[in-house]
């Protein structure tokens, strides 16, 4: 009999876990889900499979070959997202006969050969395998009639539309033929698109409710907690190694010191060593080749392969996944996860729910809250461009917020703080926790009305105040950005004063000042633009691309107030991905427009008639030659609709005529990550390099100052930049200084 395994999982909800690994090769007990899923097929008499694999697939194809548990194992590859039903219809040419569905990232002892008697007993297209649940919210639900056919779906319903406490476990036993209503191409599933097909076909569906064992592993807390039902017995699959007493597994070849506590349940694998005066358990799992340093303790937990946890550190409910080095005395507390081979400082401590990344170092002494994803975590650079950037409150919680407000009003001295928000209810709360701490510092807050950060730094430069924040809304994120004097990013200077404040906390005030009334400055700012406004023709063509609609909006009524015929495009770019040069150069030549915008989130670019996209050091060369007396670079440079005006004013409203009239020396850029605990040490090799010389922040070459080295200020990262060079060569010059730069960071 055959199967059809559902493998192509990347499991968003479990990352940093599955950044490098694909769901079903995450290990409960030392062994991969899938390897689970195919002994218990093969126990059911199941003896051909099909995996289907999309996300990471030879990270599968490694492992498991052509054949595991007396199983022929076939791969069959998605290109793009099919669905569950999709991806299967791929195979109809090989399912002549009953079938099975299953998912490879479940865990599961369901009695497959009584829903196989069941679903013939019933003669049935399809038979869904259903459990009982408690929180029917997290999946889809069914309602069955007296002789156990389906009457009812619903996908992950409200609380207020729940009817059953029976989910759909995504196992399916199906007859070939109800893969003829599943199109050949496109994203189709079952849950949503082919059983409610069925239904309406007059296929008959039925539902078995088995008894037995049944986990999706959707979260952290579910994979945590499938481990120790392996261990205590309430998964009836066998598991791994040799049981000394119940819910106790050790592997032979494991040394545990004379006097090291092993509490049940805990697992310990191959070759682990447990040093006297440590605790392991209750509710532990070490992968194989794992070490437990005296006085440590580890309860709640699981640690992945090649774990080493130092001298009395503490692990209670955390995650870690293989080759993790734990350093002495840190502590990791409920919810916390570290992906591969990241290491945990000495006395450092991970809040519950923080989260680190494949591959980072956590600084000794450090205090993580939320999520660790870029670079390594240290005191010197808490600030990226002036700004904290966080993709929701897991990374960045309201009360680190709070502490932020608080050292805001700390640097402002007496001055009022100006603060604003833009772009929806996230933001608004982010700002609204930043208010609460700087108010709470004794700080006097000027608010500003839906201001965007362009009518911020307006606003602030107008009201000659030095310090201010602005809190923009990110996709499911958002950002921080604190503001200096005329408007501009805060210093360096005030970067650290801000950090300093940061560290050794803020005094409540003894009295609240109140706020004062919310400005409104959209006006104003828009009679800042009418300086360059009168000399545009009227109803001139521009483009604005814009993925937010509020942004897009916003930029409308600045343009059509302005007199232009503004063309708005609402086409979001995917991730660290322009749109596509196609897509410019079609709307604007619809739009007759010789100029066009890109905003995206603080950064924009401008876009000629071609559809030609000029941003990062081609925009600022352009705005070089844009600056005037009233417009300074730097003003320029961080408001889009102002370089947009003037650049429109000194092109006559065609970009590429200008550029093709001011052509640009070709620049090609590099980025090398640099910790910064190796900064100083990289540093200080760069000024030893022959035929280098610093200049300005950057190692220029002597021979035609055509090749810099630059370390970033806010970034964990050495640019490298080859200017003048045709693309081949400064490809060639670029790839021999980055592999030099590794190098010396490894020999370090």
């Amino acid at each position: 009999m055959k199967a059809v395994i559902l493998a192509g999982g990347e499991g968003v909800r479990l990352r940093p876990l599955t950044c490098e690994r694909p769901k079903p090769m995450l290990e409960l007990l030392g062994r991969p889900v899938l390897e689970y899923t195919l002994a218990h097929l093969s126990a059911h008499g199941i003896d051909e499979a099909y995996l289907t694999l999309q996300y990471l697939p030879q990270k599968v194809m490694e492992y498991f070959g052509r054949e595991q548990a007396g199983i022929r194992l076939h791969y069959a590859l998605e290109e793009s997202p099919l669905g569950t039903a999709g991806c299967v219809k791929q195979l109809e040419e090989q399912l002549k006969e009953t079938f099975v569905v299953i998912s490879g990232d479940a865990l599961t002892d369901v009695d497959l050969t009584d829903a196989l008697r069941w679903h013939r007993d019933h003669k049935a297209a399809a038979t869904l395998v259903l459990s009982k649940v408690d929180a029917p919210v997290e999946y889809g639900i069914v309602t069955l009639s007296s002789d156990g056919m389906v009457e009812r779906f619903q996908e992950k319903p409200s609380w207020s539309e729940v009817f059953s406490n029976l989910a759909n476990t995504g196992i399916y036993i199906l007859e070939p033929s109800v893969l003829e209503l599943i199109p050949p191409q496109g994203f189709f599933d079952f849950s949503k698109d082919l059983f409610p097909k069925l239904m309406e076909a007059g296929n008959r569906i039925s539902g078995y409710v088995s008894q037995g064992y049944w986990c999706d592993i959707g979260s952290h807390e579910d994979y945590l907690s499938a481990q120790f039902d392996l261990l205590e017995g309430r998964c009836g699959l066998p598991i791994p190694g040799y049981q000394t007493r119940p819910g106790v597994v050790i592997a032979p070849s494991a040394v545990i010191g004379g006097d090291a506590q092993i509490k049940g349940p805990c697992f310990i694998g191959e070759r682990c060593q447990v040093m006297p005066g440590a605790v392991v358990g209750p509710r532990a799992v070490l992968g194989d080749n794992s070490y437990v340093d005296r006085g440590a303790s580890v309860k709640n937990t699981l640690a992945g392969r090649n774990c080493h946890l130092g001298r009395q550190s503490q692990l209670r409910g955390a995650i870690l996944g293989d080759r993790c080095r734990v350093k002495a005395g840190a502590e990791i507390y409920e919810g916390s996860v570290a992906a591969e081979d990241t290491v945990i400082g000495a006395f450092s401590r991970l809040s519950p729910g923080a989260r680190v990344w494949p591959g980072k170092r956590v600084e000794d002494f450090s205090h993580i809250q939320g999520a660790v994803r870029w670079g390594s975590v240290t005191q010197i650079h808490p600030l990226t461009e002036g700004s904290l950037c966080a993709e929701g409150w897991d990374e960045l919680p309201p009360e680190r917020i709070f502490a932020w407000g608080g050292a805001l009003a700390a640097a402002s001295g007496s001055r009022a703080l100006v603060l604003s928000d833009f772009g929806g209810e996230r933001a608004q709360a982010a700002r609204a926790a930043l208010q609460a701490g700087a108010r709470c510092a004794g700080a006097q807050i000027q608010p500003l009305l839906q201001a965007n950060l362009p009518m911020h730094r307006f606003a602030q430069r107008a009201l000659g105040l030095p310090l201010g924040a602005h809190v923009a809304q990110e996709g499911e994120g958002f950002r921080i950005h604190f503001i200096g004097p005329q408007g501009r990013d805060i210093s360096r200077e005030m970067a650290r004063k801000l950090d300093n404040a940061l560290k050794r906390g803020v005094e409540p005030a003894r009295k609240l000042e109140p706020v004062a009334p919310a400005l409104a400055v959209e006006a104003l700012y828009r009679s800042q633009l009418q300086q360059l406004a009168p000399r545009v023709e009227q109803g001139a063509p521009v483009v604005v691309f814009c993925g937010d609609r509020a942004t897009l909006a916003w930029a409308g009524r600045m343009l059509d107030g302005l007199g232009f015929t503004p063309t708005l495009v609402d086409k979001a770019p995917e991730a660290e991905r322009p749109v596509p040069s196609g897509e410019y150069r079609a709307r604007m030549l619809d739009a007759n427009a010789g100029i066009g915008l890109r905003l995206e989130g603080f950064r924009f670019g401008l876009v000629g008639a071609q559809g030609t996209l000029y941003q990062g050091w081609k925009l600022e060369k352009l705005l070089e030659s844009a600056v005037s007396e009233t417009w300074t670079l730097h003003q320029l440079k961080e408001d889009g609709l102002l370089a947009l005006l003037r650049m429109y004013h000194i092109s006559g409203g065609d970009l590429d005529q200008f550029v093709a009239a001011h052509p640009m020396e070709e620049r090609w850029e590099r980025a090398v990550p640099c910790p910064w605990t190796d900064r100083g040490r990289m540093v200080a090799q760069l000024e030893r390099w022959q035929n280098f010389a610093r200049a300005d922040g950057s190692f220029v070459s002597q021979s035609d100052g055509r090749v810099s080295i630059t370390p970033q200020d806010d970034l964990p990262l050495i640019r490298l930049t080859v200017r003048g060079l045709s693309q081949e060569t400064a490809q060639e010059l670029l790839g021999e200084y980055e592999k030099k730069l590794l190098e010396q960071l490894k020999e370090q």
